[in-house]
């Protein structure tokens, strides 16, 4: 069971198609080593993914960077048609230092 969801969607000018984002709680590896587990339901075809970090803290930080470099590299970013509460304003993901030119709206703030 997800442990935090997040829905977008892909916009067209006749549907509105949801992209459910499931995050699962980080879990241990090894004594020093959790992952964090996500998966991006696009409709094609869904990207399962999983980050890896030193605590639960850090393997769900990286989840979350994760989850926006795939989100602002889709192909439904670079055509302008994936939302989040509204077109243009980003995706409430925080992306990583060198990746920040790709950020939109709100995003831009984090």
């Amino acid at each position: 069971m997800p442990f935090l969801e997040r829905m977008l969607y892909i916009i067209s000018k006749q549907s509105k198609t949801p992209v459910n984002i499931k995050v699962y709680e980080p879990a241990l590896q090894t004594e020093r080593s959790f992952s964090c587990q996500f998966i991006i339901d696009w409709p094609s075809e869904p990207h399962n993914g999983k980050a890896y970090g030193v605590d639960s803290v850090q393997a769900l930080q990286l989840c979350f960077n994760m989850i926006a470099v795939h989100l602002y590299t889709s192909d439904f970013h670079k055509e302008g048609r994936l939302v989040w509460e509204q077109l243009g304003d980003g995706y409430g993901f925080p992306l990583s230092r060198n990746l920040r030119d790709l950020a939109q709206g709100a995003d831009k703030l984090e």
